[in-house]
């Protein structure tokens, strides 16, 4: 046994071990310094997910499927934005309600929107939806109510009306496939 050779092998390791501990201190401090310029650079550009309406029942969603709760709440939240309106604020309500709508309803909605935001405007009218009952089967939601158009402090119409919401829920999101007036007449079913 030679002690000068494991006399040389301890001092170098001992140099290879002072060697990666520099290394271990360098990588730390830098990865301290990018983490801190990360975090001053990144400050305030958050990104935080709302979901519109208030959420007042819970829901559960899985695979191609969403609760009927889901779409109960955001059929009466889409008939708010297309019903609600008035020449100030019917661009900025049927806007937001195109921009959850599915592509391949997308022209003909458009189309329909416009022609009633032109008819509020010329008009001069507004209109408020108080829904009174919703009956979701699969994704459609059947929503009865009453619709009432006023001109200044005149109201001209409050009906009973009917919509049907068609929904398709593709890759995680929930789109509006059709939104349309039915009969006055039709009768709600559970």
């Amino acid at each position: 046994m030679n002690i000068s050779n494991h006399k040389t092998a301890i001092d170098q390791l001992t140099a290879d071990k002072r060697a990666w501990q520099k290394v271990g201190i360098f990588s730390t401090i830098t990865a301290f310094f990018m983490a801190a310029l990360l975090l001053v650079i990144g400050k305030g550009s958050e990104k935080t997910i709302l979901v519109p309406p208030v959420v007042s029942k819970t829901f559960w969603v899985d695979g191609n499927k969403v609760a009927p709760e889901y779409i109960e709440q955001m059929a009466v939240y889409f008939a708010q934005l297309a019903l609600n309106a008035n020449p100030a604020n019917v661009d900025y309500q049927y806007n937001l309600l195109l921009q959850h709508v599915t592509p391949r309803a997308y022209g003909e909605l458009k189309a329909e929107l416009a022609v009633a935001a032109d008819r509020l405007k010329k008009d001069n009218a507004s209109q408020a939806f108080y829904p009174s009952e919703v009956v979701v089967l699969k994704n459609t939601a059947t929503m009865k109510g009453r619709l009432v158009k006023t001109v200044g402090q005149k109201v001209t119409s409050d009906d009973t009306v009917v919509y049907v919401i068609k929904f398709s829920y593709e890759g995680g999101r929930l789109y509006v496939s059709s939104f349309k007036h039915e009969d006055a007449n039709a009768v709600v079913d559970e």
